[in-house]
């Protein structure tokens, strides 16, 4: 996630808690603060803090944790915890919301919820749930919607879908848009300006694909150098 024009990377997993900051100018990482309960989560940054939220420790345990990296004094700090656990679920940010929707409550219960967070009130609220039923899709916000794209259809993570769900905080609902290209899972992405992007997924693969929510469209970009998945 960015912060400050910086990009913080929380490797974090059964073992692993080390937290990286990127600094773009120099090209270098810099060792942050590990972060205090190691697994899976997901990412999202509000208010100069990156968020960790849900997660699990390679399906062993599954967490509700929410917890909040400041770079200014190099800390973890836990925030109110999810309404429930929540792992392989999608994030993104909607103004001064962060929101955490899909996703699983244990590895083989779905978890067709959506949840808003706010950081100031330190506050989780039920919004209106996703519109089907999956997991490792992945999220990314253009404007006043957030995007959660892709993902698998079944506990086992066999079976993907391209489905391109479209969410509102005005009116706090969803809404079908134009389907990815392929039926992938465990992507990355992220937005920059009005168009979102999705890099990799399972495969693993290489492609980019770019979304214009105007014209609710996909457009083909430059391959990755590198094909992966579950990358960040």
């Amino acid at each position: 996630v960015n912060i400050s024009s910086f990009m913080f990377i929380p490797v974090a997993g059964a073992s692993q808690q080390t937290t990286y900051k990127y600094i773009i100018a120099s090209d270098v990482y810099k060792t942050r603060a590990n972060i205090t309960t190691p697994r899976y989560g997901k990412t999202f940054s509000l208010y100069n803090l990156m968020y960790v939220t849900g997660g699990d420790d390679s399906g062993a345990v599954n967490y509700d944790l929410n917890q909040a990296f400041s770079d200014l004094s190099n800390t973890w700090t836990a925030k109110a915890v999810l309404p429930a656990n929540k792992i392989r679920h999608a994030v993104f940010t909607l103004g001064t919301k962060g929101y955490a929707c899909d996703g699983e409550l244990d590895v083989n219960t779905f978890q067709k919820t959506n949840v808003e967070y706010d950081p100031v009130a330190n506050t989780w609220t039920a919004k209106t749930v996703p519109l089907l039923d999956r997991m490792w899709s992945t999220g990314f916000s253009i404007g006043l919607f957030g995007f959660s794209v892709g993902g698998a259809t079944n506990t086992g993570g066999s079976t993907s879908t391209n489905r391109n769900d479209r969410y509102s905080q005005a009116s706090d609902s969803w809404t079908q848009r134009a389907v990815y290209p392929a039926s992938e899972n465990r992507q990355c992405s992220f937005a920059i300006g009005t168009n979102g992007y999705i890099a990799g997924g399972e495969g693993p693969v290489a492609t980019t694909r770019r979304f214009n929510d105007t014209t609710n469209a996909w457009t083909s970009m430059t391959d990755l150098n590198t094909a992966r998945s579950s990358s960040v």
